[in-house]
């Protein structure tokens, strides 16, 4: 069969840095994770730290060139 991996997402149930450790916490080591880099920075996350936490089960990766003024710029007020 086709493996399959979970890839969070901007505007997405698992979003940030903390939905997205949930999601790692309580999904089984059989769900691999799809890292992406610039949809968890665009949320305010921590790619690097992303990374050294879940390691393990990424078996995929999506980058991208990111602009951090306009992120920075974002209003994250909900």
């Amino acid at each position: 069969g086709m493996p399959l991996s979970y890839h969070h997402h901007m505007a997405a149930v698992v979003e940030t840095e903390p939905e997205l450790d949930a999601f790692m916490r309580f999904s089984g080591e059989g769900i691999p994770l799809l890292l992406d880099a610039g949809h968890l920075a665009f949320a305010g996350g921590d790619v690097l730290r992303a990374i050294d936490k879940h390691h393990r089960r990424i078996n995929h990766v999506h980058v991208k060139d990111i602009r951090m003024e306009v992120i920075e710029k974002l209003d994250r007020q909900k």
